[in-house]
């Protein structure tokens, strides 16, 4: 399967483009970089490392690989999953509707920290450093999640989406979420799964991912296309409201994923947007309902005192997102609508 590059390249007559094909919309890589065009026209810089894009290190192709143990893959509805607790809407009595956000409330980016980066891991952290697998025993039943070192209040989630023959005649998206690490492997090779101190309770063995054909419709009913930025967005939107995090102790929760599209919009793009009514000098600005959605969702999480953070991390770092979410594309049918799918007891 074909691999993503992790930046563009700017081209001659300034439009940015996959590094390897040079394709503004690449049906092989499964990219699109149009929206850096659309911010190049209003004078923008498309990020903050833009003058270090034309750098691009060589790539390679590699095989993709079969990721942790998924003896209890289910599928609902066309969504995947990793736990038969999985259920559709089981907060009812919660509200979560969809919400269309203000931007009263705009995420940062998550910063690693520099100096025990370079001490104690010697070089940059990766997710894994920062954020190793750890269990919560605030929550009952105790949960297994990627909690940070020194804070246990803060937890990871990988997001990733992807389009197959993107920009093409038929494309294909899918969107992932990795929120729980597998359990651990002891030296004589068999997982160890720690229960909650004073009690019986464990945290499901497996790994947990929810995977998911992006849907034909958008969160407040518009027709849509199938695009790959509209599947990473609508995989950060998953995350958000596939559990009440709070819940289980948590106060910040740290998106990571490899998608410039995803951090650079929520966390600086999107200020330029709502200041000039969601327009560019190219028109509207795509995919609209979406980052209308993701604002209502952080809205939402922060009134309940959950603080979201952006990360971007390399590709390499996020492959079981990415493969979950090609898997999905391929494999899923496309929902006619919205779907929500909330995780209870993962």
């Amino acid at each position: 399967m074909s691999y993503r590059p992790s930046s563009p390249v700017q081209l001659p007559n300034g439009h940015w483009a996959c590094s390897d094909h040079l394709l503004q919309v690449c049906p092989i890589c499964t990219v699109d970089y149009t929206y850096l065009n659309e911010l190049s026209d209003d004078g923008e810089e498309p990020s903050p490392i833009a003058p270090l894009l034309s750098h691009i290190r060589e790539k390679r192709a590699r095989p993709t690989q079969a990721v942790g143990n998924d003896d209890n893959v289910i599928t609902m509805g066309g969504i995947e999953t990793t736990s038969p607790n999985m259920i559709l809407s089981p907060w009812a009595h919660m509200d979560l509707s969809l919400r269309r956000g203000t931007g009263r409330i705009i995420a940062e980016k998550f910063v690693p920290p520099e100096v025990v980066a370079s001490s104690t891991f010697g070089g940059s952290a990766t997710p894994l450093d920062i954020f190793p697998p750890g269990i919560s025993h605030k929550a009952s039943p105790v949960v297994r999640r990627f909690i940070h070192r020194h804070d246990q209040t803060q937890f990871l989630i990988y997001t990733d989406g992807a389009c197959l023959d993107n920009g093409g005649l038929s494309p294909q998206a899918g969107c992932a979420f990795y929120f729980r690490p597998p359990a651990e492997d002891t030296q004589d090779g068999r997982r160890h799964n720690r229960r909650r101190p004073g009690t019986m309770e464990f945290p499901p063995p497996s790994q947990g991912y929810t995977s998911f054909h992006l849907e034909k419709r958008g969160p407040f009913g518009d027709p849509s296309s199938q695009t790959s930025n509209r599947a990473e967005l609508r995989a950060v939107i998953g995350a958000l409201r596939f559990r009440v995090w709070q819940g289980e102790g948590f106060r910040t929760l740290v998106i990571a994923t490899d998608s410039e599209y995803v951090v650079e919009g929520a966390t600086n793009w999107v200020k330029g947007w709502l200041r000039n009514n969601w327009r560019t000098r190219s028109g509207p600005v795509k995919n609209k309902d979406l980052w209308e959605a993701l604002l209502g969702e952080i809205e939402r999480h922060h009134d309940k005192g959950l603080k979201v953070l952006f990360w971007r991390i390399p590709r390499e770092l996020n492959m079981v997102a990415d493969q979950k979410a090609k898997i999905a594309a391929q494999e899923e049918p496309a929902s006619e609508s919205w779907n929500d799918v909330s995780g209870v007891m993962v």
